[in-house]
């Protein structure tokens, strides 16, 4: 935590608003309008005049967040119309009632779900007036498009794939059939059906590539990235997974920016602390725990697990097969980390537990960008003609239909569920606090590794190493870790402006070798030479997530730091 203080200030503010609720407290409570209350308990019919707010479809109906006409309160209003615009003043008529919690397990929480909406009452219609359409409104312009885009779709595949595809690109579930989401669902791939982080991930850093290939400088490439993916999140109707997605998204974006380390769990601590600010009720929503759950597997426990910063690829070491296999041995650890946080959460949302899911998850992991990318592709193809599109789809189809037909035959194994109902408190917190106990010895043991177990020797060579690096004579043959405590740089600014013959003129060659590498850690490139890839382990603001081979120099350096890359190698 010493490093990550933001996730430390996370984990305290989940605490505060936890004992505040248990305290009684009503925080996230939506306004309680008292003239509804009891019309609410009679079940009575009233009139009810307001603006509506936001809209989503429904498989059966279709949902809106009214403001209430001279109210504080909300009220979700479930009509048969699906035509009633965004920003519109409308009158209702229709049975209001108050949602309840969930009276045994298993049934439909109403009252979580309506808090999450900001609602204390919801309206069952019998008649909608629109008094007034009102002016122009993004939301309502961002629907229709949405809902363009999705008819779109369902001419271009088949109806089970069309669902899915609108789901991870438009945030549309309501295309799903019930057969399609309920195998998702026993396959453990329900986070595949929302416009999740990979999803937003991808097409964020695809639209930044194209952004610099054009020409566009990287900052404004990757403000302007942001900023698109800001609205792709309003487009998609902005789900909790989704605003999770966008504002992790925005903060890399912004670190890229401004030239600082991003870490993802830092951000997604951020993340959490801004959305629970704005919404305490997301604590109970099981959208918000999924969401949260998934990231915090792949960042938190899959680094430890892997070993991500003590097994080190080295040129020349592995061949063609032996890459295949630890590749594999990669996607298998990733799944492993998904699980060991979300089977758990599956047992308590859902009260079963899939034990085959590893098959399909695997599978899709492998295949997502090649679903994702051409999706996306071929929609915006297919907005201009449907047949151009259809062709383009065709990868994306292909692999969706394997997928479904993997998930229908993992639905056939017998006992491919575990049917475990719903765990005990005490049993949850007893998982979570036995699961930390594990990684936390584990990151212990790696940070040992790293520190050869020969006691004192060692760190008098640690000494040597680091006294090496800062007068110049570390090379890669004398190497096997450094001591270095120390988080400043050999040349601060490199990446910001550019070097002069006085900034180089009184290096020695190891530390102009280490000026000219602190260009790339600033963009989380790993390395190939075990001494740097010790030395800049040892920095708080480094962070090597990107492969040397994966690296693409041309498009994540800019202008500037190319040009101080060029002139460090003249002195070198």
């Amino acid at each position: 935590m010493r490093k990550r203080p933001m996730c430390l200030a996370c984990l305290g503010f989940m605490l505060v608003l936890v004992l505040l609720r248990i305290a009684g407290v009503p925080l996230g409570t939506p306004f309680s309008d008292p003239k509804y209350e009891n019309k609410a308990q009679q079940g009575r019919k009233v009139w009810i005049a307001g603006t509506i707010e936001t809209y989503e479809k429904k498989s059966s109906n279709n949902g809106y967040v009214l403001r209430g006409e001279g109210s504080k309160g909300k009220i979700y209003l479930l009509a048969k119309r699906g035509d009633l615009p965004v920003g519109a003043a409308v009158r209702v008529y229709g049975t209001v009632k108050k949602p309840e919690s969930p009276r045994n397990p298993g049934m439909f929480d109403e009252k979580t779900y309506y808090e999450g909406k900001g609602c204390a009452f919801y309206v069952i219609s019998e008649r909608e007036e629109v008094v007034d359409v009102g002016r122009w409104n993004l939301g309502e312009a961002l629907r229709l498009e949405r809902e363009r885009c999705c008819a779109v779709l369902k001419e271009m595949m088949p109806e089970e794939e069309a669902g899915v595809l609108s789901a991870m690109l438009l945030g549309e579930r309501s295309e799903l059939t019930e057969e399609t989401y309920l195998a998702y669902q026993q396959s453990g791939l329900l986070h595949l059906i929302s416009v999740s982080g990979m999803h937003l991930m991808l097409l964020g850093m695809a639209l930044r590539r194209l952004l610099m290939a054009l020409h566009l400088p990287k900052t404004p490439a990757s403000l302007a990235a942001a900023a698109g993916m800001v609205l792709y999140g309003m487009f998609t109707g902005s789900g909790t997974a989704t605003v999770r997605a966008v504002v992790m998204f925005a903060v890399r974006m912004g670190a890229v920016a401004v030239g600082r380390t991003y870490d993802s769990l830092s951000a997604l601590s951020l993340t959490a602390i801004l959305m629970l600010a704005e919404n305490p009720s997301y604590l109970e929503q099981s959208g918000f725990w999924l969401s949260f759950g998934a990231v915090t597997a792949i960042s938190g426990v899959y680094p430890v697990l892997a070993g991500e910063k003590v097994e080190r690829k080295r040129r020349g070491e592995k061949t063609g097969l032996e890459r295949l296999a630890a590749q594999g041995k990669g996607a298998a650890m990733v799944y492993l980390s998904l699980q060991l946080v979300m089977i758990p959460l599956q047992a308590w949302y859902f009260y079963e537990i899939p034990l085959f899911a590893f098959l399909p998850n695997l599978f899709a992991g492998a295949v997502m960008t090649a679903v994702l990318l051409p999706g996306a592709a071929g929609l915006l193809a297919g907005l201009a003609s449907v047949k151009a599109g259809s062709v383009v789809l065709l990868p994306a189809r292909f692999l969706l239909t394997l997928l479904r037909q993997m998930t229908a035959a993992v639905a056939q194994i017998p006992g491919n569920v575990w049917i475990c109902g719903q765990p005990e408190k005490w049993q949850m917190a007893g998982y979570g606090i036995i699961l930390t106990g594990l990684l936390v010895i584990l990151y212990v043991r790696k940070r040992k590794r790293e520190m050869n177990p020969d006691g004192a020797k060692r760190k008098e060579n640690l000494l040597m190493l680091l006294k090496k690096a800062e007068d110049g004579t570390l090379t890669a043959s004398t190497s096997s870790g450094t001591s270095s405590t120390d988080d400043g740089y050999i040349i601060s600014d490199s990446s910001i402006r550019e070097l002069t013959d006085s900034d180089l003129s009184g290096l020695s060659k190891g530390k102009l070798r280490i000026a000219r590498n602190e260009i790339y850690a600033r963009h989380h490139r790993k390395f190939d030479s075990a001494d740097l890839q010790i030395y800049f382990d040892k920095k708080s603001w480094y962070s090597g997530t990107i492969e040397p081979s994966d690296f693409d120099e041309k498009n994540e350096l800019s202008q500037i730091e190319k040009k101080n890359i060029d002139l460090i190698k003249k002195y070198e």
